[in-house]
């Protein structure tokens, strides 16, 4: 355990638990857990963050590589607070769909709670993409590049 951990010159230090959930080989389960999460950028702002999510292999157990696994967030939330105190809770609405062979989620629904945001960030209808659309409580949709 090191104590100078960096990340494209960001320190990253906290805690992160893996638990092995799984009750059905074909679909192994894991908990992720982060604690005292703490990231201080290049520029020396501080970001502390805390969250849990449960995440299931779908897809890809029975092969030996790894461009057909598909992974699928079904529960979790994770707040983030600035230096300044601006807070940032993310929950999982809908399962979240993160297939190996994209760079981005593409399925599924986060509820953002916080300073300004107050809303659904929805990462599609399933295509590998950088799309998602932010839909704020009071109406107003945003494009989102991810």
């Amino acid at each position: 355990r090191g104590n100078n951990y960096y990340i494209n010159g960001r320190k990253v230090e906290g805690t992160i638990v893996y638990e092995n959930t799984t009750t059905d080989v074909n679909n192994p389960q894991w908990n992720r857990t982060i604690t005292n999460g703490k990231t201080t950028t290049t520029s020396g702002d501080i970001y502390t963050h805390f969250g849990t999510r449960t995440v299931k292999q779908i897809a890809g157990v029975s092969t030996l590589t790894l461009v057909d696994n598909i992974y699928e967030i079904t529960t979790g939330n994770h707040t983030i607070t600035k230096n300044n105190n601006a807070t940032l809770t993310a929950t999982v609405v809908t399962p979240l769909i993160k297939k190996y062979a994209c760079p981005h989620v593409s399925q599924g629904q986060l509820d953002l709670q916080g300073s300004i945001l107050d809303g659904i960030l929805d990462y599609g209808d399933n295509t590998c993409d950088n799309i998602a659309t932010y839909t704020h409580s009071n109406g107003q949709v945003y494009n989102i590049s991810l």
